[in-house]
């Protein structure tokens, strides 16, 4: 008997269910597929709370599989790109995008979060071809990440990258600035003041005692603008910047601001400056460049560190957007002028950005392994230019035996050498391991002796004749590069010569105080670089040493000599390099606090007002077998 006979509906038949809810996956089980919540989860299992369907963890589903491919991709993407940011960005790049990933939620579980990274990230190859609005980042963090991917539409709509992407096209200077300038119109170049021969006597001072050793931009090219009055490599911004060095050099009341404070020297040619370079803001062109470099220069003179590594910041972030790190060739719409202007430009830049780093223990921020950018040419008939003295305090313009061939682009190229090998130094002491550090201080070392052997003849020091101030200078920062790669290390016998790194510490500190001496006798050492005082300093912390040490040191008493020298060069450079001052009251604390007993030479130099005496130049250089 069925049951239709008995009068009974036939049983219905579970109708097919396409997706069964997660709970029910999981324990494999039937699942009639009710929403928002199955029956077998409600009345049986007692799992309603987490009753859910989630068809895109369903593989089976083709739409499915592909949704979690293209996040995988994605992901994928953003790690890449997070790579490529940290092992090619600078210091400076990598720990603001450290701070980036770091603060906030985590990108995995903020979709928006992941899409604002990965557009942060991407360089040139994705760009933003749809022209589409992209949302300004609210937090500072954003707003440094995102700023060396900003994008420009030229003029040809074509889109080009500024900051350190590694496919950034090349432009040429008119598309530099956002603001056209004119270059027909004649110009004050400065406001300060009216008095041309002020305005000549600063610049004849800034190129015979700045330039030849910072050397920022050519002369030849400037001085052609400055002359005609053309305002593409000569600006007002760049003329006050070279003013406001010039003045430090100068015993003028006018290079004061106020005639009664010497303190203000060149202050009212760099308010100038400051004051044009807010004006600027939203230009970049290499002039710009020009001036940061000398902004910085002259702040760190002035003892103002802070300021001056800020500039000398902004001075290599805009080189490195104008895309000056890269070779240009005659196919790249630039003169022959311009691809020579802009490779002397970065090679300054990057020389000064190396210079105040291994003097203040920093870091630059120029990115070695992006520069694809050869040395500057070593033009025959530039080389040759005559350098004079001016302004000196021993010897007139017509000194004839100082009179030389300034050599100026000779020492760039030697000071781009040394430059390349001291960015390495800076990154040893943090090294991981001692034996690492050891290692690789020694490797820079053994670059270095090389470096110094292998110099020109006509950089070298010889016994007959006067050297320029910039070779000199050049030697005391070789040395003093020494100093500051081996002092770490002074305990630390692991030369292969056997020569300990205080050896070669004392060696150099002790050629950097015959250098010294040289320079003051020959030019005074008001008239210095503003590197000669940290070379300076430095050789005098090993003279402190040697005095202090409890062993056994030789040549005491010509140690004792060195630092009392030492002691009133410092105070001799003090009326040019502020720096000074403040090193020379370091090491007058440093002296009280290590040496038991200060010695009487030592402290009469303390306690002396400095004071330059006539000599014999001719029968001094003689005497001088190599102060190496």
């Amino acid at each position: 008997m069925n049951n239709n006979t008995l009068g009974n509906e036939p049983a219905k038949k579970r109708h097919c269910v396409s997706m069964a809810c997660m709970p029910c996956r999981t324990r494999r089980t039937k699942c009639d597929g009710e929403k928002p919540t199955c029956s077998a989860c409600k009345t049986v299992h007692k799992t309603e709370s987490i009753c859910h369907y989630a068809p895109e963890e369903d593989f089976r589903r083709k739409g499915a599989l592909r949704k979690v491919i293209a996040e995988q991709e994605k992901d994928r993407r953003v790690y890449d790109s997070m790579i490529r940011k940290i092992r090619n960005g600078s210091e400076t790049e990598k720990k603001a995008f450290v701070r980036l990933i770091s603060d906030g939620e985590d990108p995995e579980n903020n979709p928006e979060r992941l899409d604002q990274i990965v557009q942060m990230m991407d360089s040139g190859s994705s760009g933003n071809p749809h022209g589409s609005t992209v949302t300004s980042p609210q937090s500072l963090e954003d707003k440094v990440a995102i700023l060396p991917e900003r994008t420009w539409k030229a003029q040809d709509n074509q889109s080009r990258y500024y900051g350190r992407t590694l496919n950034r096209l090349l432009r040429s200077d008119e598309d530099v600035c956002f603001v056209p300038t004119p270059t027909d119109q004649v110009p004050e170049w400065t406001t300060v003041t009216t008095d041309q021969n002020l305005i000549q006597h600063l610049l004849n001072l800034y190129f015979t005692w700045s330039h030849p050793f910072y050397l920022l931009f050519p002369e030849e090219v400037f001085s052609h603008g400055f002359e005609s009055k053309k305002l593409k490599y000569c600006t007002p911004l760049l003329v006050n910047a070279i003013l406001a060095i010039g003045c430090c050099y100068s015993d003028r009341p006018e290079a004061r601001k106020d005639t009664y404070d010497p303190d203000s020297v060149g202050d009212h040619f760099f308010a100038e400056a400051e004051q044009l370079l807010t004006e600027v803001k939203n230009q970049r062109s290499l002039t710009v460049v020009q001036a940061l470099g000398l902004m910085s220069l002259r702040e760190m003179m002035l003892n103002r560190e802070d300021n001056g590594q800020k500039y000398a910041a902004q001075m290599m972030d805009m080189a490195l957007r104008l895309g000056l790190h890269i070779s240009q060739d005659r196919s790249s719409h630039l003169s022959l002028n311009e691809i020579e202007a802009r490779r002397i430009t970065f090679w300054g830049c990057f020389t000064l950005e190396n210079t105040l780093a291994i003097c203040t223990r920093g870091f630059p921020t120029s990115p070695k392994t992006e520069i694809r950018l050869d040395k500057p040419k070593l033009e025959h008939k530039l080389e040759k230019t005559l350098w004079r003295p001016h302004g000196t305090l021993q010897h007139g313009a017509s000194s004839p035996y100082l009179v030389q061939p300034s050599m100026k682009y000779n020492i760039l190229t030697q000071c781009i050498l040394l430059s390349e090998i001291v960015e390495d130094i800076l990154h040893i002491p943090y090294m991981p391991t001692a034996r690492t550090n050891c290692q690789l201080a020694y490797q820079s070392y053994e670059k270095m002796q090389k470096w110094f052997l292998n110099l020109p003849f006509e950089l070298k020091i010889h016994t007959q004749g006067s050297p320029l101030p910039q070779i000199v200078t050049l030697h005391c920062y070789y040395h003093h590069c020494v100093i500051q790669l081996l002092h770490p290390f002074l305990k630390e016998p692991f030369l292969k010569d056997l020569k300990s790194a205080r050896e070669i510490c004392t060696e150099s500190a002790a050629a950097i105080s015959e250098l010294t001496m040289l320079y003051s006798r020959i030019y005074g050492l008001d008239k210095t670089s503003l590197v000669n005082t940290y070379c300076l300093e430095s050789a005098a912390i090993i003279h402190i040493i040697q005095l202090s040490s409890s062993g056994v040191v030789h040549n005491t008493q010509q140690t004792e000599i060195y630092l009392a020298d030492a002691i009133r060069g410092l105070r001799g450079m003090k009326g040019i390099c502020k720096v000074a001052g403040q090193s020379l009251h370091d090491l007058c604390n440093l002296l009280q606090e290590t040496c038991e007993e200060i010695p009487a030479s030592v402290q009469l130099a303390m306690n002396e007002d400095v004071s330059f005496e006539e000599f014999d130049l001719e029968g001094y250089l003689a005497g001088m077998e190599n102060v190496e």
